[in-house]
């Protein structure tokens, strides 16, 4: 009995690691780009028709999200845009979130944290970024990028993560486990002696 104890203590104890999330999720809408002329910023306005809506097709903690769920962008301005890859800089820091959307009670999100390219032309733009996604209260990091010509431009967030042991918590936690049962042995052991 003992052991059976034990080793249900011990399968709890050790499967209460952490694991982030992972999976694919995009977006399609509009939005208007504007270059402030002889500065060097770029902009990106929610147009009056503001219609975000998610694409089919999202993978792995984004797979259940159907196509057409109504999100809300976030506008944005930055600087360096046809700079170096890593040259560019989002003006007034992190855009949180930069998009979300609700849906089956759980609350999806993205802050954009930094700008890592950004590449335009007259009439197209290709951009990524680096972040954390959000479902409801788990989090996890995330790429993210942005294209499109003239005003339809296509958002996508790819979250690659991989387990991450809890630290050593859990096998702490064991070992305490471990000694308060051999703690309760040897006081029922000496009270029934």
């Amino acid at each position: 009995m003992k052991k059976i104890i034990l080793a249900v203590l011990a399968t709890a104890f050790v499967s209460a690691q952490a694991y982030a999330f992972t999976g694919t999720i995009s977006f399609s809408g509009n939005m208007a780009q504007s270059t402030s002329k002889g500065v060097t910023t770029n902009h990106f306005i929610q147009t009056t028709t503001n219609h975000w809506t998610t694409n089919g097709g999202n993978t792995d903690a984004y797979a259940g999200v159907p196509a057409g769920v109504t999100t809300t962008m976030t506008n944005f301005s930055f600087t360096g845009n046809n700079g170096a890859p890593g040259t560019q800089t989002l003006i007034g820091g992190p855009v949180t979130p930069q998009w979300t959307f609700t849906f089956g009670g759980v609350t999806y999100s993205f802050d954009l944290v930094e700008l890592t390219s950004a590449f335009s032309n007259p009439g197209s733009i290709a951009e990524a970024g680096v972040g954390t996604a959000h479902i409801g209260t788990q989090t996890s990091t995330a790429t993210w990028s942005l294209d499109g010509t003239g005003t339809h431009f296509n958002f996508s967030a790819t979250i690659h993560t991989t387990a991450t042991p809890d630290g050593g918590s859990a096998a702490a936690l064991l070992g305490i486990a471990l000694a308060g049962i051999e703690g309760a042995r040897r006081l029922i052991r000496s009270r029934k002696a």
